[in-house]
Parts: C-alpha cells; sequence; structure tokens
C-alpha cells in the first residue's frame, strides 16, 4: 500500500505551442521511493488556467494500468477561471488502481497526455493532479504543472 512510501510527479518542460492550432504532449510521470509498493489512484484531474475552450482541448491521457482514455471519457467543468477535466476510478481503496514497482523494474509510470491547444495571445499553466489513497483511506495528492506558451 502506500504507508511509509514516498511519491513523486514530475513533467516535461515548459512547451512552445504557438498561436495556430497544433497537437502537443506533455510527458508527466510518477516514480516511487521503493520496490514493493504500490500506489492506490483513484481520481485524476487535468487543470488549465482559463476558460477558454477554444483555446484548449484535452484529446487523450493515459493513466497507468488503465490505459489512454479519450477526452471524452472526462468529466469537463469550464469555471470563470479555469477548465478542469477529471476521471473518477474509486472511492475507496477496493476500487482504486494500484500501481505497483516490482523488484527490479523501472520507476517510471507514465500520464502522457494529449493536448489541442490554439493559443491567442496567452500562455496557459495546465496542472495534472494524481489523487490516491492512503492505507488509511485518507485521501492524498501529487501535482505538477506545465506552461504552454505563445513564444520561447
Amino acid at each position: 500500500m502506500t504507508a511509509d512510501v514516498s511519491h513523486a510527479i514530475s513533467s516535461s518542460s515548459n512547451i512552445v505551442a504557438g498561436t495556430s492550432k497544433v497537437t502537443k504532449y506533455v510527458e508527466w510521470y510518477t516514480t516511487m521511493s521503493a520496490a514493493k509498493r504500490a500506489l492506490a489512484i483513484n481520481k485524476v484531474v487535468l487543470v488549465a488556467n482559463t476558460s477558454k475552450i477554444e483555446e484548449i482541448t484535452l484529446k487523450k491521457l493515459n493513466i497507468p494500468g488503465v490505459g489512454y482514455l479519450d477526452g471524452s471519457n472526462f468529466e469537463q467543468s469550464v469555471l470563470s477561471n479555469e477548465i478542469r477535466w477529471t476521471y473518477t476510478i474509486s472511492n475507496s481503496l477496493y476500487g482504486a488502481n494500484y500501481i505497483k514497482l516490482p523488484v527490479n523494474s523501472l520507476n517510471k509510470f507514465e500520464f502522457t497526455t494529449t493536448l489541442e491547444v490554439d493559443l491567442a495571445s496567452e500562455n496557459i499553466r495546465v496542472t495534472l493532479y494524481v489523487y490516491y489513497l492512503t492505507s488509511a483511506e485518507a485521501t492524498a495528492s501529487l501535482s505538477d504543472a506545465v506552461v504552454l506558451k505563445t513564444s520561447s
């Protein structure tokens, strides 16, 4: 389970997307601090700090153990200052998606994300939140952000 283990999430660096419609990939991944452990993922949320739905679309997101999910599998919420895509797996340890780190295995679990971006003149910060359950069924999270920029 997740007790006595630390987890981290990392991503590729900021991405130049330009000002015309283009497909961009963000290579997020998690790691664990010890073998023979697991992370009980219960929810994945992607947040873009814009409310302009014409500027960013979630096309696909990989969840280890679940696979690549089309953006339509996520619940989309457009708020006054952000767009949020949420995929809920379970609210209990019983139904959670476990990613496991066996001995002598690559310590990298990819959350590769495909976005369609059409930036007008502003940069968009995109943050991935991976929510997981501890052994006491408390919710904890990992997060990392990438900025999609109009120019370098």
